[in-house]
């Protein structure tokens, strides 16, 4: 930017005025590619620079038009703060960001610099002075005093939270002190630093420690998703039957995904990635009791008749309940209907009555329906927390339980009953095999070693045995069929 700004001045003569309309064109730009970039990279739109720069780039217009408001500080200030107070209370991690709610803390941030007012009696408290000057180390030290804590597995609560802040501001007040505040005479002491930093860098992205801290199996454990990234596709069906932000472009492949078989049951799964984790080891299984399974799997939203979020996802779900289904009620012997029903959802209650409206939906159609329930989640990789308990020969996991997908498996349990698989942290499910294959691959997905003995779980359980007995009335010839699928299709 630096460079830019200067060959700017240099080539087109730009003063104040000219500097001005390019940071507000610019930022403008950016941040529409960045609204668009989200709703198909969202990870990616989230944690690299060019889809974030609009964010610190927006400062440019902050020092450029700080002359022009000077009589309006005092109200630019109080809209500020208004606006970064209610961001802490309405912002929650279901929205998309970086996005259009990105712009309201964004904004704010941008009129507190803007009106640089400071005449308020509570800035100048000293407590508000103190975090202010130490604002940018507590920035830096914040989150890799949290990720050690997650890793170490300290369970969240209020005393934990209140410990990490401790620490937190004790890192930031020293780093402050002894590291910001330096003046430095000569530039030799920089330039070493930097050197060194660069190369250890350099050096540990290309040879990793890890083979001398740790026993080879743990690094086998750890290693697994990193290596079975071809067989995790097909466990999916990734780009076929389950379409995710990996595919941008690729939609279902309804040919192969949702033709009807005749002379056979027709059960159809939809969800989202927790039915796709299951879907190649239901076929199988199926296939095995003479039944065909159809797959429509999308991650970005839940499988709900009402479906919101990504949207392709959104195109698929509504596709599948309003036409697809819809059209070939009678010939379609059941629906599973499973999801991580933790995410994207805005409450319990809400979650609770787009599920019953779902199942009303095929209730209605004569279609049989089972949920396939919430499983465990935890704080951080399971692949991770086998190796470690491989490494250090203790039992580990408990320490990294996601509670929240706890209680809301309990809840959903008791609202759907008998139509509601409880698949959650079952005892018949060993975490790691004999050759050393995690039960799951990050924080919440199964690996194919680990689907399969859900799946046994899921057959066993008295919903789906209900669910699978023969439905008459929902058979016909090949010949019909083949007109049926064609014109579905």
């Amino acid at each position: 930017l630096p460079i830019i700004l200067v060959l700017l001045r240099t080539a087109f003569k730009f003063n104040k005025k000219h500097y001005l309309l390019f940071f507000i064109i610019s930022t403008s730009i950016i941040f529409m590619i960045t609204c668009y970039f989200t709703q198909k990279k969202p990870t990616a739109s989230f944690y690299l620079l060019p889809t974030r720069s609009w964010e610190m780039v927006i400062g440019g217009i902050a020092y450029l038009a700080e002359d022009y408001l000077k009589k309006y500080r005092k109200g630019l200030a109080c809209l500020g703060y208004l606006a970064l107070f209610l961001s802490l209370i309405l912002l929650t991690t279901g929205l998309s960001w970086p996005g259009i709610y990105t712009l309201v803390p964004v904004l704010a941030t941008f009129l507190i610099i803007l009106a640089n007012q400071n005449d308020f009696t509570l800035l100048k408290h000293p407590v508000i002075q103190f975090t202010g000057k130490i604002s940018y180390s507590l920035y830096l030290w914040h989150w890799p005093v949290f990720v050690t804590a997650n890793y170490l597995g300290l369970p969240a609560s209020f005393a934990s939270t209140l410990l990490l802040l401790i620490i937190s501001f004790s890192l930031a007040y020293i780093s402050f002190t002894y590291i910001e505040s330096l003046r430095f005479q000569s530039s030799r002491y920089v330039i070493a630093t930097v050197v060194a930093v660069c190369t250890s860098t350099f050096v540990l992205s290309y040879y990793s420690l890890n083979e001398f801290i740790f026993k080879p199996q743990t690094i086998q454990i750890s290693n697994y998703t990193k290596n079975h990234l071809d067989e995790r596709k097909k466990q999916f069906s990734s780009g076929c039957c389950f379409i995710s932000t990996a595919f941008e472009g690729k939609t279902l492949d309804k040919e192969r995904c949702l033709q009807l078989q005749a002379n056979r049951q027709n059960i159809l799964l939809i969800g989202d990635s927790h039915a796709a984790h299951l879907s190649q080891s239901l076929r199988e299984h199926f296939e095995k009791e003479g039944i065909h399974l159809n797959q429509a799997s999308a991650s970005g939203c839940l499988p709900l008749i009402n479906a919101n979020g990504r949207n392709e996802c959104v195109e698929i779900i509504n596709y599948i309940y309003h036409e697809y289904i819809k059209n070939n009620a009678n010939l379609i012997s059941g629906v599973i209907i499973s999801g991580n029903w933790l995410e994207k959802i805005k409450n319990k209650e809400q979650l609770i009555t787009d599920l019953r409206n779902t199942i009303d939906y095929l209730h209605k159609l004569k279609i049989k329906t089972v949920i396939i329930g919430q499983n465990e989640t935890y704080t951080m990789p399971y692949a991770s927390i086998a190796a470690l308990e491989y490494e250090h020969n203790e039992t580990l996991w408990t320490n990294y339980f996601n509670r929240d997908s706890y209680l809301l498996n309990e809840a959903l349990k008791k609202e759907f009953k008998d139509l509601y698989i409880d698949i959650y942290s079952s005892k018949s499910i060993k975490h790691l095999s004999e050759d050393l294959t995690p039960y799951m691959s990050d924080e919440n997905h199964f690996t194919k070693y680990g689907a399969d003995l859900t799946v046994g779980e899921i057959v066993s359980q008295k919903p789906m045995k209900k669910f699978l007995e023969q439905r008459q009335g929902n058979r016909i010839n090949t010949r019909e069929l083949s007109k049926i699928n064609k014109r579905t299709l």
